[in-house]
């Protein structure tokens, strides 16, 4: 009989039975072997017990009930711990691994577990952008094929604590923020599918430090800059003072430590222009980081010239100055003479010069003085004596001309006396308007004043009325194109065509070369100063080329920017020490200081492209208010000195530009006055009508009110006084507004 196998499953089998095989007639075949197969049970607690990014191992537990046969292929910890390592899988892959238990050829149920195995890490983790409070990072993804299944999780520390925070990105950058400044921080990037992560990539950060505050240029000379700065409120290692000439493309720096709060940088050059820059450091690890910088412009003082020599001429009434010329450059030279100054020029030193109309057998204290744009050096006083010749001759002399002159007093004192009215006389003689006179001497305009205060200022009241006309009809024709007309502030107060400011044309733009602004007279010239609007928003970059293309150093500002709740003039300066740029020129605040009734600002101005950099003073006076007068003269006039010092220290400049709002009622009065003042001083008679008509003759309604005609009088009252009364009055007013000292500062550390 052949061999055959079979099998059967029987159920329910009960115990101590016995099993044989017998025919289907009853009969027991021998020899038949009988195996029997119970199903083993199936494994427990199946789970993963280590897994990487090409291996897993499986952990479970083998029933109760158990022989070991399985513990030569799945070694055993303890008694019924078996563990499986199965590797050479994907990274970032899902596996579905099933246990299952044999015995004696049986096989159980399987128990099913799901695994995902480690995706790889991300890679070149790099900083991109770093500030204060954040930083931004890139990485490349995992170079494995479920890379772009991959999300990332971003987490940051501080020092020893725990995470700060996590998140959890889609994508290959991550910007972090909330951060401190000056701070270390330690970045761990891992790569996330299905909730499984990578081994942490990691990344060291450092926060920049905030930017030192009140960077300050205290003092400058020839070859020594000193700073001082106050530090931030956040973690410093130290700083970094840099700085670099307009002539050079290198740029020098110095480190300092960390409590440093002043600098000294030696080694400048004379008469040259520095921007220096001055940034926090911060050093972590092998990390450094640096602030955003602040930046001044500042000049060195020229040269001073030391070897002043003088010689006396024949006659005692001249002097031969020598010197030798600085090597350096120069903008501006001038020679002074016990104090005052006797000869100015430009550029091109002199190394000589004769000094006229000297008295003879006097000393004289003589001074040369270097000028770099607004820093000077003046030498030395050197004593020098004339020739004593003509001593006798000079007293003589005088005596004579002192009879002379006292003779003609006596005649015109007899004559005065006998023609009480010759006052009104020459009023009547010398007008150009019915009753007004178009010059009174000095000596005679407290009484021509007091003429019209007496009569409750209807004399002025008269004569102002005679301005109204003056200048109407004259043609306005390029401010009235429509092309402009939103390039005027006030409808009723536009430019002359014979007078008014022309910039360059721009290419393409017929109407470019037009702004709001007006040349206007002063004591010595007709185009000594320009009169414009407060600038409008979208006429602030003309108002900044008209600036440049004039050349203007000396600004007057005469209004607020806003008033009695209405913009008046737009701001058309930087906020603070930033840098602000106006089309293609570039403005910055080197120093401000402020005083109860005025603010002085000092700029640098840089056109694009150019390498000059321009200095300018801003005079803003902040006291005078709209269509109305101060209710003192003293601060106008001191205000008014200021302006006229710093005008007559740059002579080589362009025109004063002056405005307010308009441009004519305050800058009017303004012009006016000091025009006036300079005529009393330089011919000793004053004509104020007709130099009003020949202000209104270049803009109209110049000094706008008859209030501001009246106050311009009272000015020039008060401003010719004598000598000593308003250098008493001066320091009489310094306490009040603590001008004098402040402005002799000003004036030493200004750059």
């Amino acid at each position: 009989m052949p061999h055959v196998q079979s099998c059967i499953d029987i159920t329910d089998y009960p115990e101590n039975q016995t099993m044989a095989v017998v025919e289907a007639n009853s009969t027991l075949l021998p020899n038949c072997n009988i195996s029997i197969c119970s199903e083993p049970s199936p494994v427990n607690d199946v789970r993963v017990g280590n897994q990487t990014n090409s291996s897993v191992i499986l952990l479970w537990q083998t029933p109760a009930d158990c022989c070991l046969m399985a513990s030569a292929m799945y070694p055993s910890d303890g008694y019924r711990n078996f563990t499986a390592d199965i590797s050479d899988l994907l990274p970032g892959q899902a596996y579905t691994m099933t246990v299952y238990r044999t015995l004696e050829g049986c096989c159980s149920n399987g128990t099913t577990i799901n695994v995902t195995t480690l995706p790889n890490s991300p890679r070149n983790i790099c900083i991109t952008k770093t500030s204060t409070n954040s930083v931004s990072i890139s990485w490349d993804p995992p170079d494995d094929r479920n890379a772009p299944s991959y999300l990332y999780r971003v987490s940051w520390f501080l020092g020893k604590e725990g995470p700060l925070e996590n998140r959890t990105i889609n994508g290959m950058n991550c910007t972090i923020d909330g951060l401190q400044p000056g701070c270390l921080y330690l970045v761990t990037v891992a790569s996330d599918i299905s909730g499984v992560n990578s081994a942490e990539e990691t990344k060291w950060i450092l926060t920049a430090p905030l930017t030192p505050v009140n960077f300050r240029l205290q003092n400058i000379n020839q070859t020594v800059a000193e700073f001082t700065w106050k530090p931030p409120n956040s973690t410093v290692s130290g700083y970094k003072l840099q700085w670099k000439n307009s002539t050079e493309s290198t740029e020098n720096e110095m480190c300092l430590k960390n409590n440093s709060t002043e600098a000294v940088l030696t080694w400048l050059t004379p008469s040259t222009n520095y921007t220096f820059t001055l940034l926090s450091l911060v050093k972590r690890k092998d990390l450094v980081t640096h602030s955003s910088s602040i930046q001044l412009m500042g000049a060195t003082k020229p040269e001073r010239i030391n070897d002043v020599r003088c010689r006396a001429l024949p006659g005692g009434s001249e002097l031969k100055l020598s010197w030798t010329c600085p090597s350096r450059e120069v903008s501006k030279f001038q020679v002074l003479v016990s104090g005052q100054i006797w000869e100015t020029w430009l550029t091109q030193c002199k190394d000589s010069i004769v000094i006229h109309h000297l008295q003879p057998a006097r000393s004289y204290g003589i001074q040369v003085e270097t000028f770099w744009y607004s820093q000077s050096a003046i030498s030395e006083s050197v004593k020098c004596f004339t020739d004593n010749t003509g001593v006798i001759v000079g007293p003589l002399v005088a005596v004579l001309l002192f009879l002379i002159i006292l003779g003609l007093l006596v005649f015109y004192f007899k004559r005065w006396r006998r023609k009480p009215n010759s006052t009104s006389e020459k009023q009547k003689s010398d007008v150009d308007a019915p009753g007004v006179l178009t010059s009174v001497s000095v000596s005679a305009f407290p009484c021509y004043c007091s003429e019209r205060f007496s009569s409750s200022a209807l004399g002025f009241a008269k004569e102002y009325q005679q301005l109204q006309d003056v200048g109407i009809g004259q043609t306005q024709a390029v401010a009235e194109q429509p092309e402009n007309q939103a390039k005027n502030r006030y409808s009723n107060v536009l430019p002359y065509d014979h007078s008014r400011v022309q910039l360059t044309l721009k290419p393409g733009d017929p109407n470019s070369d037009y702004i709001n602004a007006s040349y206007m007279p002063g004591f010595q010239g007709e185009k000594e100063f320009i009169a414009a609007q407060g600038p409008l928003c979208g006429t602030l970059h003309d108002f900044w080329r008209m600036i440049w293309e004039q050349r203007i150093t000396t600004l007057v500002m005469l209004t607020k920017c806003v008033e009695n709740g209405r913009v008046k003039c737009e701001r058309y300066w930087p906020l603070d020490y930033t840098p602000c740029t106006y089309d293609d020129i570039t403005v910055s605040v080197v120093r401000e200081t402020i005083l109860p009734n005025w603010t002085i600002r000092d700029f640098n101005i840089k056109r694009l492209n150019e390498s000059e950099v321009r200095l300018a003073r801003h005079h803003h006076y902040t006291s005078w208010p709209d269509h109305g007068v101060p209710p003192v003269t003293n601060t106008v006039l001191h205000f008014r000195d200021l302006v006229r010092e710093h005008i007559e220290q740059h002579e080589e400049s362009g025109p004063a530009l002056i405005h307010c709002s308009a441009g004519v009622g305050r800058t009017g009065t303004f012009i006016a006055l000091d025009s006036l003042l300079r005529q009393a001083q330089d011919k000793g008679e004053i004509g104020v009508f007709s130099f009003v008509q020949r202000l209104r003759m270049n803009r109209p309604l110049m000094i706008q009110t008859e209030s501001q005609y009246i106050f311009l009088h009272q000015c020039l009252l008060d401003g010719m006084e004598a000598t000593r009364q308003h250098d008493s009055e001066k320091v009489e007013c310094s306490a009040v507004y603590e001008n004098t000292l402040a402005l002799q500062e000003y004036e030493v550390s200004r750059v």
